[in-house]
Order: C-alpha cells, then structure tokens, then sequence
C-alpha cells in the first residue's frame, strides 16, 4: 500500500485528492486500487502515514521529529527556491499578473499567459546569464511547484507563442501600467527619459543596423528608449531601429508623455540630446515642466553669459600629486566668480530667465549629418582623378570610390541637398536612393526626408524672412572643479598621444623607400585625430625633406585650442521659465537623472539585456518587454526592503536568497535547507518568514 495525490486544477485554483491505494493485477497488469480517500485528514497525519507504510515495507523503524521533516528519506532533486519564492510573491502581490491577463485573457489554456510571462521574468531576475533554455531552467527551479504547473505544459511553443502575444500587447500594457502604479504608491515625482543600445549574438532582426554603439563599438544594434519614475520604475519603453537619433526618440517619447493625464506638471527630465534650441522650443510649447541641458557648442549663441573667463587664468598643472591643489584653485575661481557651493563637486549660479532663440541673422550651423552629406556630395562631383582628389582632400580613395555613386542622383535631388533640404536624412538613405532608376528618385527622396520630418531643423535658415519668436527659460550654470581638472589632463593626453602617434609615422615616411601615398598618410592622420576628436583643432600638412622623404606637420589653431578648454567643467541646464524651483534644486533634479541611467546599467548587467540572441523584430520586442518587467519587479524589491529600513540592491538580496534550495525527497516529499542570518532578515523584512517554514511549504506546494 502507498498514499497517492490525485492532482485537479479548476480554472485558477489547484485541488489535491490524497488516497491510500494498494497494487493488484488484473488480467496479468498491474493497477491500482483505492481503499479510501484522506481528504479529511491533515498533512501531518498523512505525513505520519507514509512514513509508516514505508517503514513496514522496509522493516525499519523511522522516527518523526517534532517539525515533521522526515529523516531516512533520500534527495531526489535539489531545486532552486528561495530567491525564486520570493521574487513570486512580490509578482503575485503586485499589478502585472491582473493587468496581462486583462490583456489577454485565459480562454480555457491549461497554462496562463500571465504565469508564462511571470516565470520569464523570474528567470531574467535571477539566471539571466543562465546557458539553458527557459524550459530547461524551469525544470530545475521550484517553480513548478510554486506556481502549481506541470514542467511538460511549460515547453518551447507555448514559451514563443506566449512571446508573440506579448509583443502584441506591449502597447495595452504600458498603458494602463502607470495608472495602476499611481494607485498603488500615489503620483509620480519626476520623469526621467533616456536612449541605450544593445547588440546582438549574430546578424540580429531587420531592425538592426551597423554602427558604433554606446561603448564605440563597431557591430549590429538597436535602441532602447525608457521613461521611468524617480524609483526607476519602468513606465514606459520602446524598441527602435538601430539607426535611431536619440533627439528625435527623446522629442517622440515627449510629446507622447504631454498629452498623459498621470504625466501632468510632473517634472520631464532628459538629457542634453534635448538641449538644442530647435527641441527646447518644442518642449517649451508641449507644456511640459521640462528639464535639460544645453550642448556646449551652443553656449556661445543660447542668449546667456556663461561665466568661462574666471576659470581660464586657473593653473592646472595636470599632475597625479596636484589634482588636489587644482580642484582648490578651481573652486576658489568658482567662489570669487559668484558660484554658490551645494557640495564640493557642485557649484551654482542662478543666470534667471533669457532667450534661448538664436539671434535673427545668425549662420545656421549645419548639422554633423548634413555637413557629410554635401561634403560627400561635392566630393564625389569633381572630375579629377580619384588619387588627385584624395590627396588633396585628405579623403581615402575608398570612400570616394564608395560614394561616387551620388553622382546619380537627378540634379534636382542633388539641388535640395546643397540647399540643405535633406539635412536629416542620412548619407546611406540617399545611397540608396541613388541606386534606383531615375524615373523613381524624385519619390524615394521625398518619402526619405518625410520620415525624417521628426527631426526639427535644430537653427533656423539663416535666410529665414521673419525673426524666430523668442524662447524664454530659466538658466542655471554648474561648475565641477573636479571635471574641470579632469576634462583638462584628458585634453593634454590626447595631444601628447597625437604628437607621439604622428612622430612615429615621420620615423617611418622618413626614408626614401617607404611606399605610401600622401593621400594614405593623410588619411591614416585625420582618422585618429578624429577619434580623438580633435579634427578641428589641428591643420595637416606634408613637407619634403632631404633625402627624398616627408614629414607630417600638425600646427595647431591656438584660437580653436583655447575655445575647447573654454567651458571645461561647466554645464548649462535650462528649464521652464516660470518654474518656482532655486538654482541648486535645478541642478539637484538633473542629477538625479542618474536614476534612468542606473536602469540601463541595471538592465544590461544584472537583466543581461545584451548579447540578444532572438532572430525577429517581435521577438526582439518582447525580450525588451520581459527586460522591462524584470526591471519593475526587482524595483519593487528594494522598495519592499528600504520600506523595512534595508538599504539593499535588488541584485544583492537576490543573490543572498539564492543559496537556500528546496530539497526534493522520495514520496514526493518537501523540505527547505535551513535559511541563513542574512536570508532569515530579508524573510523578515519582506514579512515572508512563511517562505522557509517546512511545514507549511508542504502544505501548500503541488508536488510535480
């Protein structure tokens, strides 16, 4: 005789029938026969009874302690719980489960779509690196018998098709997840946006595109816009294409949030991406309490004075030994210059409120895009050999010959672009359409510069026929003297890399033998200054020398030189002009867009957001999804815990519960392993002691 549970799920609920049984054969096979059923007895008493039907067919005698874990009882599967549990709980409790089966309800499915997604979530939280699949992973946790699902009915279809319906219903999800946190922990403080990359394991979906990532990084990416609250709590997230803009992201995910009933007067924070005078005037109108910062190139033309002069007399001797004694000089030009010191790395000086607008007739500065767009354009147009041109150009061969194709561009494509009309359309848009017939060029250009409309010229023409209206806001300087030592070592060691790097090409084009062209050598010479982005502080040129070799000369433009090491240490940040907010509390909020950028850092290292190793854009966009949900649910964690007084990571309270396991015995029999110190406070914190009761754990847990 043995004791066997007879498992039935009812929609939601999960019933288990325990009967005593014995085996008989019937026509030579074996089967079972029910004595009784035990459903009005306690767990203990069944406990009790197993052990001692056991006990008779061994002829051993077995002892029950008084906590009723069973001792002689073999481990069978040893199974990963703890952290698991815990994170289960806090889903449970939370909105998501509510709000995905809102959007897609069970319609009669043996497995919810909100339990998949829940369980790919718990899996991104703590084995995100893991090298098994998710079933796999899914059979060696306690979640099968946490969440009362069978390991065969979570297998690879329902795990894609459950990614397909999420991808579906991304959109519904996002917009009715703020409304549900504000009911929950009341209005949103601040809003931070922000744009991140990430790169695939392989050529990736359609939407990839090559290109330099945030590490400079040269391989297949997309982009990842995120809103989030001043928790870091996810509240909204898109996937873009990787040949995104991050102005044009910022401005779309913006003018979005406006017209959001919970987003009203709630300070919009974004990075200096949104600080051009184009996207500031738009924020301005979209009524907004925004928040951001002016790039340093449009210091010298935002309508304030941006006080440099003190700090270009400051000695910065740029040593290990003194970076002590220049941040103290540094200050004290802050100090004499009217800065008011918040701590030692922030000083403040209120500038009120000016005219962000460019003055009316000022030279429109074209954009990096545009700039590349007629220089290849008017490169590619000369008649010239392509080695002559390259030599006097300082533009390899290669990338001539490559772009020479716009030559086929009809001429009155190529009169708009040296107008300036395709000034956000990119050089490999206008590639391509080059390479269509002349007949369809006219459209193909005119649907490119439409999907570019998003992209607001960011000056105005400068023969524009009326004055553009003028942009009031509030201006706030801050000066750190630390960057400000920094940013002035980082400049002098990256001259001293050129000198070092050009000194050993003159060793090498010294002698009379050496086979490369000036054209090579000029090339090879601007692309490094390029890198070290100091093009336009430098002027190339090749001189003979005796003996039939060459030399580089690198004379630098003073006056350029001095305007780079202008505005070190400084940030201009520009908000609403009628905000009631002091100068540090400006400074203050901007810093703690850190918040959105520790999101980033938490979803690409603790998440592993990247390497992305799905196929499709669909599947791309419910990876980020899941991400998203991870990210929300480890949030929750730190909230949970900081609410107890714990000032504790999300990532380190995962890793500290991860060590306790839940212990699979012979008879289908439960037993946690004993919780450690740490283990048992978090328990407490989150008022989850329950979780590593044996008792109860048997008591509830559906055996697989």
């Amino acid at each position: 005789m043995n004791i066997r549970f007879t498992t039935v799920r009812r929609g939601d609920k999960v019933y288990r029938y325990p009967q005593l049984v014995e085996s008989i054969r019937v026509d030579g096979k074996p089967r079972h026969r029910v004595l009784c059923n035990l459903s009005g007895l306690s767990d203990v008493t069944i406990d009790n009874m197993r052990v001692a039907l056991e006990a008779g067919r061994s002829g051993q005698a077995i002892v029950i302690p008084g906590d009723c874990s069973l001792v002689g009882l073999p481990i069978i599967a040893n199974l990963h719980f703890l952290d698991i549990a815990v994170l289960l709980r806090l889903w449970q409790e939370g909105p998501l489960p509510k709000l995905l089966t809102a959007c897609i309800p069970g319609s009669g499915a043996e497995v919810s779509f909100a339990d998949v997604v829940g369980a790919l979530v718990l899996q991104r939280c703590t084995a995100p690196a893991s090298k098994l699949k998710a079933v796999s992973w899914f059979s060696r946790s306690a979640l099968p018998e946490l969440m009362g699902i069978a390991t065969g009915q979570f297998n690879n279809s329902r795990v894609h098709r459950v990614l397909d319906q999420l991808e579906t219903v991304e959109g519904q999800l996002q917009e009715r997840l703020p409304g549900k946190l504000v009911e929950g922990s009341g209005r949103f403080v601040t809003l931070f946006a922000d744009v991140t990359d990430t790169w695939f394991d392989g050529q990736g979906p359609c939407m990839a595109e090559s290109g330099l990532d945030k590490r400079g990084v040269y391989c297949r990416r997309i982009g990842v816009a995120l809103l989030c609250d001043e928790r870091g709590r996810p509240l909204r997230w898109k996937t873009l294409p990787g040949n995104y803009h991050d102005d044009r992201v910022l401005t779309e995910m913006a003018e979005a949030v406006s017209k959001l009933e919970w987003a009203r007067d709630v300070p919009f924070v974004a990075d200096r991406a949104m600080g051009r005078s184009g996207r500031v005037a738009f924020l301005a109108s979209s009524g907004l309490r925004f928040l951001t910062a002016v790039p340093v190139d449009e210091f010298a033309t935002c309508g304030a004075k941006v006080p440099w002069e003190p700090f270009a007399q400051v000695e910065v001797k740029g040593t290990n030994a003194s970076v002590k004694d220049d941040c103290a000089r540094a200050s004290e030009a802050a100090r004499e210059a009217g800065f008011k010191m918040i701590r030692p790395d922030r000083w403040v000086l209120d500038l009120g409120v000016f005219d962000k607008s460019v003055p009316a007739g000022s030279t429109t500065r074209p954009s990096a895009v545009q700039h590349a767009l007629v220089t290849a354009l008017r490169v590619c147009i000369r008649i010239e050999p392509v080695e002559q041109i390259a030599e006097e150009t300082g533009i390899h061969t290669k990338w001539i010959q490559r772009h020479r194709v716009l030559l086929q561009l009809t001429p009155a494509i190529q009169a708009h672009i040296h107008k300036g009309e395709a000034d956000r359309c990119t050089i490999q848009e206008i590639l391509k359409v080059a390479n269509l017939p002349a007949d369809e060029q006219a459209q193909a250009f005119e649907s490119a510069c439409a999907r570019r409309i998003g992209r607001a010229r960011l000056l105005p023409r400068s023969d524009s026929p009326s004055p553009p209206p003028a942009l009031k806001v509030r201006g706030v300087v801050h000066f750190n003297p630390e960057r400000f030592v920094e940013q002035h070592r980082n400049s002098r060691r990256r001259i001293a890399e050129i000198e070092d790097f050009v000194q050993n090409i003159n060793r090498q084009i010294a002698r009379p033998g050496c086979q490369r062209t000036d054209s090579k050598i000029l090339y090879e010479v601007q692309r490094t200054l390029r890198k070290q982005k100091l093009s336009s502080i430098f002027d190339v040129t090749i001189q003979p020398v005796a003996d039939g070799g060459r030399r580089i000369v690198l004379t630098r433009k003073e006056e350029a030189w001095k305007i780079r090491l202008r505005y070190h240490g400084l940030n201009l940040f520009v908000a609403m002009a009628d905000w009631n907010i002091d100068a540090a509390g400006i400074v203050d909020l901007y810093f703690a867009k850190d918040q959105v950028e520790k999101d980033f850092q938490t979803i690409k290292s603790v998440i592993e957001l990247h390497p992305v190793r799905h196929r499709t854009d669909p599947k791309i966009r419910a990876h980020v999804s899941l991400c998203a949900l991870a990210l929300l649910l480890q949030r929750t964690l730190e909230e949970r815990l900081r609410q107890a007084g714990h000032k504790m990571t999300a990532a380190s309270a995962i890793d500290a519960l991860a060590t306790c396991h839940l212990n699979l015995q012979a008879e289908k029999t439960y037993s946690p392993t004993v919780p450690t110190g740490d283990q048992a406070t978090i328990l407490n914190a989150l008022g989850m002691v329950d979780l590593a009761d044996a008792k109860q754990l048997r008591r509830r847990l559906t055996p697989r």
